[in-house]
C-alpha cells in the first residue's frame, strides 16, 4: 500500500507557504518552504520501488535553490547561488528522463508533432521573457 503521509505533508506545506506569504509572516515561510520540496523527496523515496539516484539529486538542488533565495533580501549572491542550484537541478533532470526514456519507438512523435507540443512552451518562456525583462535590471544576464 502507498504511504500518502509525505503527500499530505507537500499539499500542508504548500498551502501554509502560500497562506505565509499573502500574510507577510517572513518566519513561517521561511520554516515551511524548504519543506514542500522535501516532502516531494520523501514520497519519491518512500513510494518508489525503483530509486532514481539522479532524479533524487535533481531534487536536492531545486530544494537547496529554493532556500537559498529565500535570502535572497540578504544579499544578491543568494539570488545568483540559486539561480546555479536551479540550473543544476533542471541538468539533473535532463539526465534523469533521458535515461528514463521508452525504448520502444513505435509510439514516437513525428517532426512536426515536436515542433508543435514545443509551441506552447516556447510561447510561455518567451512571454516570461518579455515580461520580466524590463525589471531585472543587472541582473538579466544570469536570469536568461
Amino acid at each position: 500500500m502507498k504511504r500518502p503521509w509525505f503527500l499530505i505533508l507537500f499539499f500542508l506545506s504548500g498551502a501554509s507557504c502560500l497562506i505565509a506569504m499573502g500574510l507577510d509572516q517572513r518566519t513561517f515561510e521561511i520554516f515551511v518552504k524548504p519543506l514542500i520540496v522535501l516532502s516531494l523527496i520523501g514520497q519519491y523515496v518512500a513510494n518508489t520501488a525503483v530509486r532514481s539516484p539522479v532524479f533524487i539529486l535533481a531534487l536536492f538542488f531545486c530544494w537547496v535553490g529554493d532556500v537559498l533565495l529565500l535570502f535572497q533580501a540578504e544579499a544578491e549572491y543568494f539570488f545568483l547561488l540559486g539561480l546555479l542550484s536551479f540550473l543544476i537541478a533542471h541538468v539533473f533532470y535532463i539526465l534523469s528522463y533521458r535515461k528514463h526514456q521508452w525504448k520502444d519507438s513505435a509510439g514516437e512523435i513525428t517532426g512536426t508533432q515536436k515542433v508543435r507540443l514545443t509551441f506552447p512552451v516556447v510561447l510561455a518562456g518567451t512571454g516570461l521573457v518579455v515580461i520580466l525583462f524590463p525589471y531585472l535590471g543587472e541582473m538579466k544576464i544570469p536570469v536568461m
